[in-house]
């Protein structure tokens, strides 16, 4: 089940990070800034969660501007076990959908240039490289 465009206060925002920190290469919590980034997710970002046996399998934390017209996904996360179920395939529908409802142009995400297996991912849905940001590519999708 996917719950959507919920808001978090920091300390729910900190405890989903915490809980997915490993999922991530570098683990999210070994960042920098991550208490920035805590910070900005639970000010600006929406989420949709995906919740299996009452607990949070999956989530994705993402902003709406309606200036670019866009939906940019800040990150996404599915943990191990859930894995290649088509989760993550589910969300990222999701939220292509809020951003047709809202008649956005696009939606966009950054992706790790060393995950070959996330990026063909989002190749497959219709994300092209738009943007190398370094350790980064920005990827897009039209709608």
């Amino acid at each position: 089940m996917i719950l959507l465009n919920k808001k978090y206060d920091q300390k729910e925002v900190a405890e989903m990070i915490m809980n997915f920190s490993q999922e991530f290469t570098p683990p999210l919590l070994q960042l920098s800034d991550i208490q920035y980034y805590i910070e900005k997710l639970s000010q600006h970002a929406y989420f949709a969660r995906w919740i299996d046996n009452d607990r949070v399998c999956a989530f994705a934390a993402y902003y709406l501007n309606d200036v670019l017209q866009q939906l940019y996904i800040s990150l996404i996360v599915v943990d191990s076990p859930h894995q290649r179920k088509g989760i993550g395939l589910k969300l990222v529908q999701e939220l292509v959908a809020i951003a047709n409802l809202r008649s956005y142009r696009s939606v966009a995400l950054e992706v790790d240039k060393k995950n070959n297996s996330a990026y063909h991912f989002y190749v497959k849905l219709g994300f092209h490289k738009e943007e190398d940001r370094g350790r980064k590519l920005l990827m897009v999708k039209s709608l």
